[in-house]
């Protein structure tokens, strides 16, 4: 249990932490908790190429060919959900490869 005294202590420290204050360090901060990107606010995450989303966005409209403004919402949110999904394959792929991968030495475990 906590005194009165180390409760007082953490409310001054706590006034002391202001977090970032520029827009650029509230960026990238907001990313601190991100780990597959399946909920992330935007279709792109920071290890993926934003020209193959464009060109993945792009094959699909040329395909869906929205006439609406309903079916343009719908056609960008089945664009977001198909590259979330491309996602999901590619994280079960490398999680499989990595669990299956042969255990090798470490290079000193080697030299013994």
């Amino acid at each position: 249990m906590s005194t009165q005294a180390q409760i007082l202590a953490n409310r001054r420290n706590a006034l002391k932490s202001t977090g970032p204050k520029t827009q650029t360090g509230k960026a990238a901060v907001s990313k601190n908790a991100l780990r597959h990107g399946l909920t992330a606010a935007s279709d792109i995450i920071a290890a993926e190429n934003p020209a193959e989303f464009e060109l993945h966005r792009q094959n699909l409209l040329a395909e869906l060919d929205p006439a609406s403004p309903m079916e343009s919402i719908l056609a960008e949110r089945l664009i977001s959900l198909s590259w979330r999904l491309k996602r999901v394959c590619r994280i079960q792929n490398q999680t499989i490869d990595v669990l299956t991968a042969p255990k090798t030495l470490s290079p000193l475990a080697k030299l013994t």
